[in-house]
């Protein structure tokens, strides 16, 4: 099974649809693939142990976006491949949201603090919710 890095595979990135948009290589962002990695990392250090961190949800096609269930924004970065909603075991969401402003990536990109999950992504430019 291809791998995006040492921790990620394509299909946690899929769309929930099943549509596939995400499966193909190049789908995904790979500066959001290091970031994750990277933010791994970090909370492995912080927490003294292994921390997987489970990919909530990741790329989106537009449908799947708009739908109801999903209720998306229109300029949603999932969009594109360069978000991530996630939640890291041992961690909540404000205390994983600490720890990914240390990542560049992040720190210049988007955090939102969601009840369970973190989104992140990896727009270029800072966005907080």
């Amino acid at each position: 099974m291809r791998q995006l890095s040492e921790h990620f595979f394509p299909v946690e990135f899929t769309c929930h649809c099943g549509c596939g948009f995400g499966l193909q290589e190049g789908d995904v962002s790979q500066k959001l693939i290091d970031a994750l990695e990277k933010l791994r990392w970090l909370c492995c250090q912080i927490k003294k142990v292994d921390v997987p961190l489970v990919v909530v949800s990741g790329a989106r096609c537009k449908k799947h976006n708009s739908s109801k269930r999903v209720g998306g924004a229109p300029n949603s970065r999932h969009l594109v491949c360069d978000a991530a909603d996630i939640k890291a075991y041992g961690i909540d969401p404000g205390a994983l949201y600490s720890i990914a402003k240390q990542i560049p990536q992040f720190r210049d990109g988007g955090l939102g603090v969601y009840k369970t999950w973190l989104h992140v992504d990896t727009r270029g430019y800072r966005a907080r919710w």
